[in-house]
């Protein structure tokens, strides 16, 4: 058998995250925030090395822009350190109580990736947004709430 490169290594790897340090450099934010939303869809470990400006970039950006920056937060939720409180001083409940369901879809994706990371009084304090979609207009949402409900009363019996 033939040696294989790793995936975290290699000239592909290396060349787009050369491209997004150079977007990131440029000041280039959109396209940055868009194109890595993009690949960290397909392959969530290139968001590892932007996981700061991502959450820098966070408060500053509106509208889809926003989506996609949680959409990169999204895709390595689980392994981020301390995810609970970036998220929280980043304004987590106010954007989720914008209107915008695909932004509010996307918050509770993320909820739901870290439950098992959250210590029990994390969780009460995030429990009062997510209870609110208990009358939300999505069905998607209210089933992501639903879900992250459900998971709540199977481990904290």
């Amino acid at each position: 058998m033939t040696k294989r490169e790793s995936q975290n290594e290699g000239p592909l790897f290396n060349i787009t995250i050369t491209k997004l340090m150079d977007l990131r450099k440029k000041e280039v934010d959109d396209k940055f925030i868009v194109c890595l939303s993009k690949v960290s869809k397909h392959f969530p470990p290139l968001m590892d090395r932007f996981v700061n400006p991502v959450f820098y970039l966070l408060p500053k950006l509106h509208g889809i822009l926003k989506t996609h920056c949680l959409e990169c937060v999204q895709s390595r939720a689980d392994v981020i350190p301390e995810i609970y409180l970036h998220l929280k001083t980043k304004g987590l409940s106010q954007i989720m109580s914008h209107k915008d369901e695909g932004r509010q879809r996307v918050c509770l994706d993320i909820i739901h990736k870290i439950l098992a990371c959250l210590k029990p009084q994390e969780l009460k304090e995030i429990l009062g947004t997510v209870t609110a979609f208990v009358s939300h207009p999505s069905p998607v949402c209210r089933e992501r709430m639903y879900d992250i409900l459900m998971w709540i009363q199977d481990n904290y019996r």
